[in-house]
């Protein structure tokens, strides 16, 4: 029904509310306490003399509310069945090439793995050796255009399973050439940065309570001015990181966080010179851990180790920073895991996770 343009939802018919609660009272009913799955679509709209349209769509919004969960082949189950229904389901990884992981994705993929295992999915890593490059870690990585990986996706979904539990992909990967790609009908998470598509979850670092951490451990210890050291550019996730950083220093009274590249040899020694000349006390967050312990050696080169005029933090979270460099920690580990969990359990909200602040002198907060 339209009315000047806009369309007026129909209203449920009789028949569709009274199917609706007899759904209800079906998923109540202690018959179905197992994991059998619930009757289909056919033999219930046979059975209650409604259009299987109507069934599948209340099936569909009841799978939304979190009451159902529907297996890849297209049956529907109670949602306290799910785990059990997802029993030898693979979860599939989109990932980079394991010579490129991180350290962070080192941790992810351990949590993954053990979830997997515990669950009884299998895991299948499925890899591009385009997504990312480096050649030196003095040097900043390369990371594919949004050609490279339209193709690059072309090529890893055709070798996907029909049935899956679930893809968890890099946080590389582009969201737009994500979903233009058709993929088994499962859950799709990224991977340690927050996706800013709807139809795209996510499991990602709270960087924004990260950021605040720092800086009120940096306003308590009298810093006066605070410098974003740059990595590299093209990371989604470093990026975020950095302007998130930027957003919670101005929300703290701080002065305008000033960029600093740190992206080569040369301009992280041009950065350290630069902050050794000021006056009063100021502290370089860098957003990668690898560049952060380039930089301590820097600072280390030039005597300023010890210098109580500047703090050097390490923001990515993962465990290849140690004293005495201030840092924070999240647990990419238990990220890994509980992206698992939360594809079995098809949970349609974006997770977050927050960290700990290691400060240099062993303290911890």
């Amino acid at each position: 029904m339209h009315l000047h343009g806009i369309r007026i939802p129909k209203r449920p018919t009789l028949r569709a509310r009274e199917a609706e609660k007899k759904l209800l009272l079906l998923l109540g009913d202690k018959k179905w306490d197992s994991s059998a799955p619930l009757p289909t679509v056919r033999s219930l709209g046979e059975q209650w003399g409604v259009n299987y349209a109507t069934i599948s769509r209340l099936f569909q919004r009841l799978v939304r509310e979190g009451l159902v969960w529907q297996h890849p082949n297209g049956r529907f189950f109670p949602a306290h069945a799910g785990s059990q229904a997802a029993e030898g389901l693979p979860i599939v990884v989109l990932g980079r090439q394991i010579q490129n992981w991180s350290r962070l994705y080192q941790e992810i993929i351990e949590g993954v793995s053990e979830n997997c295992c515990a669950l009884g999915c299998p895991l299948l890593f499925l890899s591009s050796d385009k997504l990312v490059s480096h050649k030196s870690p003095e040097l900043p990585p390369a990371f594919a255009s949004r050609k490279t990986q339209t193709t690059e996706l072309q090529r890893l979904a055709s070798t996907m399973p029909r049935l899956c539990a679930g893809l968890l992909l890099d946080h590389l990967w582009d969201e737009e050439v994500i979903l233009r790609h058709s993929f088994p009908s499962a859950p799709r998470f990224l991977l340690a940065r927050a996706s800013r598509q709807e139809d795209l979850l996510s499991i990602a670092p709270d960087f924004a309570a990260g950021a605040r951490l720092i800086l009120q451990h940096l306003n308590r210890s009298g810093c006066k001015r605070v410098y974003l050291g740059v990595p590299f550019r093209g990371d989604r996730a470093v990026d975020v990181a950095g302007e998130t950083l930027c957003a919670e220093a101005a929300n703290g009274g701080f002065p305008k966080v000033e960029s600093l590249d740190c992206s080569t040899p040369a301009e992280r020694k041009s950065a350290i010179t630069r902050i050794a000349r000021l006056k009063t006390r100021a502290a370089i967050f860098c957003t990668e851990d690898n560049v952060t312990s380039l930089l301590w050696q820097g600072l280390c080169n030039a005597g300023l180790q010890s210098s109580n005029q500047i703090s050097l933090v390490s923001m990515q979270g993962t465990g290849a920073i140690h004293q005495p460099i201030t840092r924070l920690r999240y647990d990419y580990r238990q990220l890994g895991r509980d992206a698992v969990t939360a594809v079995i359990e098809r949970r349609r909200t974006n997770l977050v996770f927050g960290p700990k602040l290691i400060l240099g002198k062993a303290a911890s907060t």
